[in-house]
Formats: C-alpha cells, sequence, structure tokens
C-alpha cells in the first residue's frame, strides 16, 4: 500500500509537471501508459486479496476447532450440569422398495434430518470474516448415534465420511444422511389382497440416555415427510404419524439407580395394497373354476364325467392354494381368508365328487334291484319341492307297454289263471312249453318287468332327484361362502 502510495504521489507530481509544460507528448503517452498498468494491477491485487481472504476464513475456522485439537469428536459435548442436549430428528421417505409379507420386512430409502446445537463449536462471524456456517465431513464432529431399534442393520445414521454437516456460527449442527432402511414389519394377511398395513420404525440413541440426550421431533411436524415418494406399483401410502414415548430400561443390573428412560421416536407407516394384480390372476380365476365345480351337478345322473370333471377342478384348486400360500407368510395364528375361501371349496368339490360317485351307483342299480316303497315315496315328494318333472317316466312306461304287446296267435291256450300267454309257434316244430313249468314261470316275468322298464326307469328318476338336490344344496352353501368373504374382504377398506 505503501508504495502505491508513492506511485500515485510520483503521478500526482507528473501532472503538475505536465501542467507546468514540463513535458512533451511523447512522455505524456508514457505516464498514461504507466497510469493504466497500475490501475490494472491494483484491480488484480484486490481481487485475489479478496478470494483468499474468503478461503482463509474457512481454513482458519478448520484449522482453529479441529486440526488444533480444540474440539474432540469422540467426546460427548454436554455441559456436565444435568442439562442433556436436545435433538430433533425427522424422517423422510423417498423410495418404497418393497413390503417383504413372507419375511415380514418393510425395505425402504430416505434420510432423518437431525438438528442439535453443540456449544464446543462455535464462533464469533467478526473474527473470522463475516462466515457464519461451515460444512464439514461428519467424522470430524459429533454425531447423535441414533438407529432404528427394530432394523436389521443397527448401525447409526453417520454412514461414510461422504455425508456433510452444516455447522452455524452458534453451534447448530444441522445432517441428514440418507441411506436404505431395512426394517421389521408385523403383517397381517387376513384379508389379503384387499389388506392394510401399519409398520412402525423405532428411533433411539443406542448409548445416551434421557439424562444425556432428549429426542424430540420440534420443530419438525408430527408426520413422516413422504412428499417425493416414489409411486409404487402395489402399496400407496394412506397415512403416516409420529408419536414420542418413554421406554425404562434397565441397563446395568448392578447399578444402585436402578432404571434410565430412553426417549423413542415412533414412526407410523399405514400402507394399503392396491388389488388389480391380484384380482385378475387369483380372485377371478378362483370363481371361475368355483363355477365349474357347479357344473358337475349339471351333467346326467348316470355320466361317469361327472367324476373326472370333479377331479379335474379339485387338482386347479390346488394349484391355486399352492400360489396363494407361496405368496403367504409361514404363519399358524392368522390365515388369508383368500386362502380358507381355497380350502373350503376344495373340501365342497371333494364332497361333489363323493356325492357324484353316489348319483352314479344309484343309476346303476337299475339293472339288479328295485328301489323300496319308502324311498320311491320319499323321490315323489322331493320332485315336487325341488321341481323335478316326472313326465319322461310316464312317457317311457306308456311306451314299454306298447312295445310288449303280443299279437294273438293261431293256436293259443289258458294253461293257468295268472296273465301268461303262450301260443305254437310255426317255427317250433309243434311244440310248446307250460306256464306249469317254474323255471318258465320266472323268466317270462322277469322279462316283462324288463319289457315295461319300470325298474330301470324308477332307479334313475332316484338318481336324479338326489341329484338335483345336491345341486341346490351346493349353490347355497357357495353363495353364502362367497357373499360372506366379500363382507370380509371389504371389511378394511370401510374401516
Amino acid at each position: 500500500m505503501t508504495q502505491m502510495r508513492r506511485v500515485v504521489l510520483i503521478q500526482g507530481s507528473s501532472v503538475m509537471a505536465l501542467m507546468n509544460g514540463k513535458y512533451t507528448i511523447s512522455e505524456l503517452k508514457t505516464l498514461l501508459q504507466l497510469l493504466l498498468c497500475v490501475i490494472f494491477l491494483c484491480q488484480v491485487t484486490k481481487a485475489a486479496n479478496s478470494s483468499e481472504t474468503s478461503i482463509n476464513w474457512h481454513g482458519k475456522i478448520y484449522k482453529d476447532f479441529i486440526d488444533n485439537g480444540v474440539y474432540t469428536p469422540h467426546v460427548f459435548p454436554g455441559r456436565g450440569n444435568g442439562t442433556p442436549i436436545v435433538v430433533s430428528a425427522s424422517l423422510s421417505l423417498s423410495t418404497l422398495q418393497d413390503i417383504d409379507e413372507k419375511n415380514q420386512l418393510l425395505k425402504t430409502a430416505g434420510w432423518v434430518m437431525m438438528l442439535w446445537k453443540d456449544e464446543s463449536f462455535q464462533w464469533n462471524p467478526e473474527d473470522y470474516g463475516g462466515v457464519e456456517k461451515i460444512h464439514v465431513p461428519n467424522h470430524h464432529i459429533w454425531i447423535p448415534d441414533l438407529t432404528f431399534i427394530n432394523s436389521l442393520n443397527l448401525k447409526t445414521f453417520q454412514y461414510g465420511s461422504d455425508n456433510k454437516a452444516m455447522i452455524n456460527y452458534s453451534g447448530y449442527v444441522n445432517f441428514g444422511p440418507g441411506h436404505n432402511f431395512v426394517t421389521s414389519c408385523a403383517i397381517d394377511v387376513t384379508y389379503f389382497p384387499f389388506d392394510v398395513q401399519t409398520c412402525r420404525l423405532y428411533m433411539t440413541s443406542w448409548v445416551y440416555d434421557d439424562s444425556q440426550l432428549k429426542l424430540t421431533t420440534d420443530p419438525w411436524p408430527k408426520v413422516v415427510n413422504h412428499s417425493g415418494l416414489d409411486n409404487h406399483g402395489e402399496w400407496i401410502v394412506e397415512d403416516t404419524w409420529v408419536e414420542l414415548q418413554t421406554v425404562p430400561y434397565n441397563v446395568n443390573p448392578y447399578d444402585g439407580n436402578g432404571e434410565t428412560n430412553y426417549t423413542v421416536i415412533q414412526c407410523n407407516l399405514r400402507f394399503s395394497r392396491m388389488p388389480l394384480y391380484y384380482m385378475v390372476n387369483v380372485i377371478c380365476p378362483c370363481f371361475l373354476i368355483t363355477l365349474l365345480s357347479v357344473s358337475v351337478f349339471c351333467l346326467p345322473s348316470g355320466c361317469g364325467e361327472k367324476i373326472s370333471l370333479g377331479i379335474t377342478v379339485l387338482l386347479s384348486y390346488v394349484v391355486f392354494l399352492l400360489i396363494v400360500v407361496d405368496m403367504m407368510p409361514p404363519r399358524s395364528d392368522k390365515m388369508p381368508l383368500l386362502g380358507v375361501f381355497l380350502a373350503i371349496v376344495m373340501i365342497l368339490t371333494a364332497s361333489s365328487i363323493l356325492s357324484s360317485i353316489l348319483v352314479v351307483s344309484m343309476d346303476d342299480k337299475a339293472s339288479y334291484s328295485w328301489p323300496s316303497p319308502h324311498l320311491q315315496a320319499f323321490t315323489t315328494f322331493m320332485a315336487r319341492v325341488l321341481c323335478v318333472s316326472n313326465k319322461l317316466h310316464k312317457s317311457s312306461a306308456k311306451q314299454n307297454s306298447k312295445l310288449t304287446q303280443v299279437r294273438p296267435c293261431e293256436d293259443m291256450k289258458i294253461k293257468s289263471e295268472v296273465d301268461v300267454y303262450t301260443c305254437q309257434d310255426s317255427n317250433m316244430d309243434g311244440e310248446y312249453k307250460t306256464a306249469e313249468d317254474p323255471d318258465h314261470r320266472h323268466t317270462v316275468a322277469l322279462q316283462g318287468e324288463k319289457g315295461l322298464g319300470l325298474e330301470s326307469h324308477d332307479w334313475k328318476f332316484v338318481a336324479r332327484v338326489v341329484d338335483r338336490f345336491l345341486l341346490y344344496l351346493y349353490l347355497i352353501i357357495l353363495s353364502l361362502l362367497c357373499l360372506v368373504s366379500l363382507v370380509l374382504w371389504l371389511m378394511p377398506k370401510a374401516k
């Protein structure tokens, strides 16, 4: 600065000399060039000094507190007079990665904002060129050992040296590290796939109790910030809220002070599942297969394919049950309603197979037995109740009676009082058998009964009535089952 003043004085004297006419024009040009060089050097020096001053002030703060050992990051910065350090914490989520129902895990990504006052790291801005805040790596300062106690990885939130903390001249430290969080979450799959899950993240200090470190959510709002949360294809966040809890814990049982209190910030997240995928790929096929199980009773009572169709439907239900079980956690205390629905329908399908076997066996009895009068009376009553028509029985009997009419023979003799007629045929060489023969009488009577078709048609009619009764019973049970399942599935949405 002294040399610059001398140059200015010399220039001033030169100008005075020029005004007095002591210098020529060439000398005047030389003086002007010298003046421009001096001005340029002054500007460059000023800019360099300004930049050097700014960098030096930040470096000086860093050097005075950290390099010189005035501040130690491994020492708790409390005063030691019983006043705890107040740490404000808030959770923000950026990504919902997955909700693992089978392993009972919640996988998210985000950051935890922490704010506290470190009285060991304060300076006067006037002494450091007006610098009011600096950014330092987190391993150079003391960081609260906050963690999620229900996390699979119990590391604290000071991950790596890339995360920097902002320190104010008054000692307030603002630190927000980002990380992937994997926490346990009790999944209730009762109403799958229309379920609503509530997961909780418990944040607390791993070492310091309330006498040293006091957790709070002020001035942050008592919610989990999810405004920037990415859209998830299966789950949506319905609601979030934050609660403060004080948990007593006996750290040292040999200590006479007894239990110590720890403040826990409970972050609650409520998710609801979007069921469209499962409705298209699981529920709709289940209902379609249920309709196929009803079609077993629509086949004729004497059709053996009833049993084959029932077994095919049963195998389809087994496949779907395996798919649903693979999605669900292996828990015995809670069973998804969808699994219960499939199990009940499987039982009904197995029952329909057994009933089909019974109906087919009834239809097959027509060749060797006759239904009892009591069964015939009960079948007639149930046929009226179930609207089963008996016209086929009457028309068939009438038709069979016409077919059994015998053309009168030329030489016909009555051998006994029974309605059994024999005649002499021209092709029998004049020989004929009389009705007095017992074996011949039994054969002709059985042929007459088969010719009328009464026994065969009566058993088929019984099989038809039983099959219709089972159809109505199956429809009633399935309708009630579907209605109750839909009501139970929609209960979480109604709440």
